[in-house]
């Protein structure tokens, strides 16, 4: 009976402490659940006189039109009209070729009351098309710690060509027509009067160009003050087969004083191969190989063909098919032993045909090591 009184009286003890303390912890509020975080302190807030950037607009600028491969530069003017000194740097930009520069150096700071300038430095490069390039500029201002400097504008190459890239493809032409016209036009954005002085073909026996100024009807329809217009010829003297020519010419941009036309294709005319091309992919070194192609000539006229030009390490062979008329069999022979390469060349004809002089057979061979595994 003891035993229960004691324990009782203990009840009633810690109940009473338990009260004591629960009185003694102050009221959770909104209002005292704010802390300071580890490490970092209370917040400094300026004192004494601030600085005030007073940037030059638009903080874009438009610079019309550039050709590749320059150098543009533009400023802007900051004025501090705070009291306190204003410092300025730079805090990152659009690319490597793009820096803002400040009158010492890497940053600048200018009293209150006083002006500086910011530079932007670009580089046009190979971009082509619209080009917007810029950096980020820091400042001590409170009211504007960063701002963005731009430019913007078109970017071309110097001299440009219309088909683009200077490329004629001809794709496929025949020689039964004398002459195979292509129109080109040549022009500058950013310097309308750019003039073509000179060209230089690789064949003039058959390439002929003629020049003169784009009327004003082409120039609106390219969009373009001025230009030239190039009448490209490329007459059906050219070996039967796939071609490859050049036409260069000479401008007087200080830029660009030099475009190259590449005039692509085949002439196709009376004389046929079947297949258009000489291509194993699987000959033996050990063992060598051979390969056929047939050549027809229209109208089933006989002609005379000499191989003038073999690939290093290949044998060619004409031989006429019996009792066909105007159809040969080209065979093309890989001795066994013939060193592992890869032969990308061409074989050469000469015919007594008038209309084709010569024959060009495109050649693609893969000597391979079957030993190797």
């Amino acid at each position: 009976m003891k035993r229960w009184i004691i324990l009782a009286a203990l009840v009633v003890v810690l109940s009473g402490v338990a009260t004591v303390l629960v009185s003694s912890v102050p009221e959770i509020t909104a209002s005292s659940t704010k802390t300071t975080p580890v490490g970092l302190g209370t917040l400094n807030t300026p004192k004494g006189p601030q600085p005030k950037a007073q940037v030059e607009t638009p903080y874009i600028h438009e610079f019309g039109t550039l050709s590749q491969r320059v150098t543009g530069k533009h400023k802007w003017k900051v004025e501090n009209t705070g009291q306190g000194t204003l410092e300025l740097w730079m805090v990152q930009s659009t690319c490597s070729c793009t820096l803002a520069k400040f009158k010492n150096g890497g940053k600048a700071s200018v009293a209150p009351g006083e002006t500086t300038e910011i530079e932007l430095e670009f580089e046009t490069r190979e971009n082509n098309g619209d080009y917007s390039k810029g950096a980020t500029i820091g400042s001590n201002d409170p009211d504007l710690p960063t701002f963005d400097l731009y430019v913007h504008g078109k970017v071309y190459p110097a001299v440009m060509t219309i088909p683009g890239d200077g490329i004629l493809n001809y794709a496929n032409i025949s020689n039964d027509k004398d002459d195979h016209l292509m129109n080109v036009a040549v022009f500058s954005k950013d310097r309308p009067e750019t003039k073509v002085v000179k060209f230089k073909a690789s064949n003039e026996k058959v390439i002929d160009v003629k020049m003169e100024e784009m009327v004003p009807e082409e120039c609106r329809s390219l969009d373009v003050e001025k230009g030239t217009k190039l009448v490209v010829n490329l007459k059906s003297g050219l070996p039967l087969g796939n071609f490859r020519e050049e036409v260069i010419l000479t401008t007087d941009h200080p830029k660009q004083p030099e475009v190259r036309l590449v005039l692509s294709g085949q002439m196709s005319g009376p004389i046929n191969l079947v297949p258009g091309i000489l291509r194993n992919h699987t000959i033996d070194s050990r063992s060598g190989g051979r390969g056929e192609l047939i050549i027809t000539v229209r109208g089933n006229r006989e002609t005379t063909f000499e191989v003038s030009h073999t690939p290093k390490g290949l044998k060619a062979e004409i031989t006429p098919e019996p009792n066909k008329k105007g159809r040969y069999r080209l065979v093309v022979t890989v001795p066994p032993g013939t060193p592992v390469a890869t032969i990308e060349d061409e074989i050469v004809l000469k015919t007594d045909h008038p209309k084709a002089a010569e024959l060009f057979v495109p050649v693609s061979l893969w000597i391979l090591d079957s030993g190797v595994q």
